[in-house]
């Protein structure tokens, strides 16, 4: 099951910034229960991906929860009419939910079956997003660390297609292509320190036999739940399709 939750939300007493995505999962880490919390940790938190986008006293929290544990454990704390975030002694009114849910099985035949596969794809960066290689946080995205990390979400998710054909996988990276962008670089604040990222659109055109052009299609509007890069549980690269 994959669960969306967006709440438009208002702050008491300061603007919000993508960079509150920190500070919102420690309220969801202190409301949950602490084993799952640790369980969630031990797998770099791929069962949840939050993030808020838009400045002033008014932005969206999205919440999106992946597979039925998440769900379970989670969801309820959601369904609060204001949240306290003690990191910036701040309290945020909901002042409009949106709730959508769709079986692992629903979402694949969508995109495997029966939407025509989409062969150009534009990503909106609504938070920032970095990637790691070389021990080095990335501020530009390459077509194969962006697979990559999609590959690894969807892995950790799936129970009933499982993607795990590494041969399959870096055919993917080679059939797609940035083919245009509109990015800027900017630092996501994070525990004190500044993680080099960057925010905008990327155009991507999407080669190659159509049964692997539809597994990218899939992959990346899973994306939109599971997010993309690192810290994604954090807040980091929320991204919608355009």
């Amino acid at each position: 099951m994959l669960k969306r939750i967006t709440m438009t939300v208002s702050s008491d007493n300061q603007p919000l910034y993508a960079s509150w995505g920190y500070a919102l999962y420690g309220m969801i880490a202190e409301s949950a229960d602490s084993t799952y919390i640790e369980k969630l940790h031990s797998a770099d938190g791929f069962a949840v991906h939050q993030y808020i986008s838009g400045s002033g006293k008014k932005a969206k929290w999205t919440v999106n929860l992946l597979g039925a544990e998440a769900e379970e454990k989670l969801s309820e704390i959601f369904m609060r009419d204001s949240f306290t975030i003690e990191h910036y002694q701040t309290k945020l009114t909901v002042e409009q939910r949106q709730i959508e849910e769709i079986s692992e099985h629903d979402f694949c035949l969508q995109y495997l079956a029966e939407h025509a596969p989409e062969r150009q794809m534009k990503l909106q960066f609504l938070t920032p997003c970095s990637f790691k290689s070389q021990k080095l946080y990335q501020i530009f995205p390459k077509e194969e660390w962006l697979i990559n990390s999609l590959w690894r979400h969807w892995q950790s998710y799936a129970r009933e297609i499982i993607l795990d054909d590494e041969e399959v996988r870096a055919q993917l990276a080679e059939y797609i292509a940035i083919s245009g962008y509109n990015l800027r670089s900017v630092d996501y604040r994070l525990k004190g320190q500044r993680i080099p990222s960057f925010i905008g659109t990327i155009n991507l055109k999407i080669n190659g036999p159509e049964p692997l052009v539809r597994l990218v299609n899939m992959l990346f509007n899973f994306g939109t739940y599971s997010g993309v890069g690192i810290k994604n549980a954090l807040g980091m690269g929320g991204y919608i399709l355009l």
